[in-house]
């Protein structure tokens, strides 16, 4: 696993080991990049369910300013940490262990979601929140 493009291309990146999560691969990374392409640049990236926060580096490679990370997992919340000190992204960037996230400001945010969690359970875990009208 590596980031794919931008100032950290080819950096390798760490996963934890087993089934807890699912990295994503280089072919689907490199295809949501390419629809997201205009879109990175100069926003604020939020990967819940990061893994190995391998998304959101990739966002700050390729221009986001800013990317926080949200992971219960303390395997890979550990492995978020060794990832973004490996490609020198700890002032872009904020890891929480938690599993909901608000968000009050009026800012261009890009949400990427990738879990096993769907309907019920996710909103439940998650709320978002833009301008004060509640998604």
């Amino acid at each position: 696993m590596r980031i794919i493009a931008g100032t950290a291309r080819s950096l390798p990146l760490k996963t934890i080991e087993g089934l807890e999560t699912r990295p994503t691969t280089d072919k689907i990374k490199e295809t949501l990049f390419n629809m997201l392409q205009n879109d990175v640049p100069g926003c604020y990236f939020l990967d819940l369910f990061a893994g190995s926060g391998q998304i959101g580096l990739e966002a700050i490679s390729r221009g986001a300013l800013y990317a926080v990370f949200i992971e219960n997992n303390r395997k890979a919340a550990k492995c978020i940490e060794d990832n973004i000190a490996f490609t020198k992204f700890t002032k872009e960037s904020r890891l929480l262990t938690t599993e909901s996230a608000v968000w009050r400001e009026n800012i261009h945010l890009i949400l990427f979601l990738w879990t096993r969690h769907t309907g019920r359970d996710l909103k439940k875990m998650c709320c978002v929140s833009f301008q004060n009208q509640v998604c």
